[in-house]
Parts: structure tokens; sequence; C-alpha cells
């Protein structure tokens, strides 16, 4: 019994997690609860009520999540003492704003996200939260082509890029392509041969997502983000190799930079 009862309270940890991450990533769920999926600004806006009340609640659970684990919070805090300066620095800003009241309010909001990132790591390794990411955005990578063909007065921006299932072409395309690099850091550390199917099959889809975006900042992201990921595994090869491929990648690079 205790169990499964375990295993429940671990899924809907990672059912909360899974909802932060594509609330955050700017999708189209925050416009469900808005009950407003033509209006992307209105997602966006973190003065609307609905989504006030929204993160409260996610704020919370966060802080009680991290507190329920006070050891790993104390390991946290004493090895990112930057992080601790940066939050108290939003803080303290209040004193010097020409808008204290919003700046109050987004300082406790940054210290309710900071608290939400401290439970991520103390929860998870680097391993499942690689994965947690690639779960979060591969179902927008999924539900975009479908948004966009089947609902192009949602799916398609005024520019004629596709958006897909995000509030801007340039956000589609920037989690598209760090969705495919996320994906092809776990392709060597799958072992079925299906799942590397669906994998690379995953990094096209995203791949071509990033180009039907037409955002030019996403492409040359993702075009550094693959040279420097390519460069990281030549970091395994024979010198002989290595070498060789460091400067075409190095040349390759400038060109298209």
């Amino acid at each position: 019994m205790r169990i499964e009862t375990a295993k429940f309270l671990e899924k809907l940890e990672w059912l909360f997690a899974f909802f932060v991450l594509q609330l955050a990533s700017g999708s189209l769920i925050r416009n469900v609860f808005l009950n407003n999926v033509q209006d992307r600004t209105a997602g966006l806006a973190t003065d609307h009520p609905i989504m006030q009340a929204i993160w409260l609640c996610i704020y919370v659970i966060s802080v009680s999540l991290v507190l329920a684990r006070p050891r790993e919070l104390i390991v946290v805090l004493q090895r990112e003492k930057l992080l601790l300066l940066l939050v108290g620095l939003a803080l303290f800003s209040y004193y010097w704003s020409a808008l204290p009241a919003i700046t109050i309010r987004r300082a406790f909001a940054l210290v309710g996200t900071t608290f939400f990132g401290i439970y991520l790591v103390t929860r998870y390794n680097s391993s499942q939260i690689l994965k947690l990411f690639v779960w979060t955005l591969s179902i927008g990578a999924i539900l975009s082509p479908i948004v966009s063909l089947g609902f192009p007065s949602i799916g398609i921006s005024p520019e004629g890029g596709w958006q897909g299932f995000y509030m801007h072409k340039n956000l589609m395309g920037r989690l598209m392509g760090l969705n495919a690099i996320f994906l092809l850091l776990l392709i060597p550390s799958t072992n079925s041969k299906k799942h590397r199917r669906f994998m690379w099959a995953g990094v096209i889809l995203c791949s071509l997502l990033v180009f039907l975006s037409t955002s030019k900042g996403a492409l040359v992201t993702f075009f550094a983000l693959l040279i420097l990921y390519y460069l990281y595994k030549s970091l395994q090869w024979r010198y002989t190799v290595a070498i060789p491929f460091f400067i075409i990648a190095v040349l390759i690079g400038a060109v298209l930079a």
C-alpha cells in the first residue's frame, strides 16, 4: 500500500512539473485558462488575475515541496550563493523602483520561480530533468503542425511563419531548436532501437519546425547549438580526427554567422 501511494505521489509530482514547464513555455495552454485562444497576447499578460492565481498556487506548491526536503535545500543554498544574491537584489530593488508595487510583486514571483527551480534540481537528476524538458517540448512539436495546418488563423502568424502551439513564431522556433538538441543528447543513452527511431523523427520534426517558423534568430541559435553539440561529441574522438573536424566546424560556423 505504501509503495503504491509513493508511486502515485511520484506521478503527481511529475505531472505538476510537466504542467508548470508547459505553462512557462508560452504554449497555448495559457489561453485555455483565459478562454481566449484567438487573442495570444492575453495569455502573455502576467497581470491577468486568472494567471496570477494559477502562478500563486504553483509557487505555494513549489515552496511546500522544497521545504519537505530541508537537507537538499540547505545544500543548494550553500552552493548557490550568487543565486541568493540575485534574488535578494530583485527584492531590494523595491527601494529605488519607480513602480514599487509592481516591482515587489514581480520580485516575489521571481522568488517563487526560483523555488520551483530548486525543487527540480533537488527532486530530479540531470537526466530526468532533460527527459522532462523533452516531454514538455515534444508535445508542442507534435501539436504545432496540427494547429498550423488545421487552424491556420491560430497556428500561422500574420507575417506568414508558423507559430503552431505557441504564442509567437520566434518562441516556437527557439524551443523547437532547443528540443532537437535535447533529443540528440538523449539518443546515445537509449538502448531501444524503436525509441531511437522516434527520437530521430523528433529531431527531424523539430528541425523542420525551426525552418517553418521563419525566425532568423531561432535559426542562427539552432545552428550554433548544433555546431556546439558536434564539437562536444568530437572531444571523444581520436586526436587525428577531432582536430580537423574542429577546424572545419569553426570555419563553417564563421561562414554561417
